[in-house]
């Protein structure tokens, strides 16, 4: 954290990198609800160097996950019509099956800060072990995360390369044709 506070209410504050352009105390919108910066970090890419912003899971997933209200009107439609999942004779089927439909409780990342001198290792396999989550360690994550990146732009480049040996192949041929 180089500017500002960590978020500490459970909504609408949100934690930006600085690469993003975001300064404390802004206000930005997005999708249904406005939030404001109360911190800014420095370094905090994803894999692909787009900034990062943190902010409470709840608005993460409601970000995520939320569905506009044309497609809710189409999926509640598409139930109602559906004999299986309403049928005549139980009624209070359909708002259980809408209810486990469209709420959402996934979470794709948690990142946690160990107090210091604690066993990295050991509380990710206290997780793993016990909460049956995959959990990496900072080193772990970092491996991953470069190493998949490193691969994906070798194959990139290896692809262009094999492109630019084609064509240059091509003009070759062509200009000796000629």
């Amino acid at each position: 954290m180089t500017e500002g506070r960590p978020v500490t209410r459970s909504h609408y504050e949100l934690v930006a990198d600085q690469r993003s352009g975001l300064r404390v105390g802004e206000h930005i919108r997005i999708h249904r609800h406005d939030y404001e910066v109360v911190g800014v970090t420095n370094g905090m890419r994803s894999p692909s160097g787009d900034p990062i912003l943190f902010l409470p899971l709840k608005d993460a997933q409601e970000i995520q996950f939320l569905k506009d209200n044309d497609a809710l009107f189409r999926d509640r439609r598409q139930l109602a019509a559906s004999p299986v999942l309403n049928p005549p004779g139980n009624p209070r089927l359909l708002p259980t099956v809408e209810q486990s439909l469209f709420s959402n409780h996934r979470v794709n990342t948690v990142l946690i800060q160990l107090a210091p001198g604690t066993d990295a290792r050991q509380v990710a396999n206290h997780i793993r072990r016990w909460l049956r989550l995959t959990a990496y360690t900072r080193d772990q994550m970092e491996e991953i995360l470069i190493g998949q990146l490193i691969a994906m732009a070798s194959k990139q480049i290896g692809m262009f390369l094999v492109i630019l040996t084609v064509v240059s192949a091509a003009i070759v041929a062509l200009t000796i044709y000629s």
